[in-house]
């Protein structure tokens, strides 16, 4: 195929340094007729390779048929990935919100000041439900009844609570 290319820009501009060489003459001359050969053989070059494809008894629609399911195939793993992927992301953000959420619940039930709370949450095996939250205190924070912090996540949210202090 590389050679082909090299082939054919070749005779490009051949044919075009013949067309800038020939002498012009009254109502176009000779370089009309030399435009019109020129223009033949980049055609019958650049038609070389459908016409040996079609003569080589290969089987077009067959192979047309091959690479279409080929690319149908790579297509629908693409889309798998992509979906699974997308899964991935939507349930790290879904976490991360749940995270902000129960930090704010926190602040508010418990006069907590902004930085002083750390959420992290961890869902279940299906991601449907939060199995286990992790509440970090620190600054004033650390003088809280944390078994107050933890009653208070385990009946809002049914889960298992573990509190630890940075």
């Amino acid at each position: 195929m590389k050679e082909y290319i090299i082939g054919l820009f070749a005779l490009a501009l051949c044919c075009a340094v013949v067309e800038l060489l020939s002498p012009e003459g009254e109502g176009g001359g000779i370089a009309r007729h030399i435009k019109l050969m020129t223009g033949l053989c980049l055609l019958c070059v650049l038609v070389t390779p459908v016409v040996s494809l079609l003569r080589s008894g290969i089987d077009l629609p067959g192979r047309l048929e091959a690479a279409l399911s080929d690319w149908l195939a790579i297509r629908d793993q693409a889309d798998k990935d992509f979906s699974d992927r997308w899964q991935e992301e939507y349930e790290q953000m879904d976490a991360a919100f749940a995270s902000q959420t129960i930090a704010v619940m926190l602040r508010d039930e418990f006069s907590i000041a902004e930085g002083d709370v750390c959420v992290e949450v961890m869902p279940n095996a299906d991601q449907t439900r939060i199995s286990h939250v992790r509440v970090g205190l620190s600054g004033r924070a650390i003088w809280q009844n944390t078994h107050e912090i933890e009653r208070f996540i385990i009946e809002t949210f049914g889960c298992e609570c573990t509190i630890y202090i940075e």
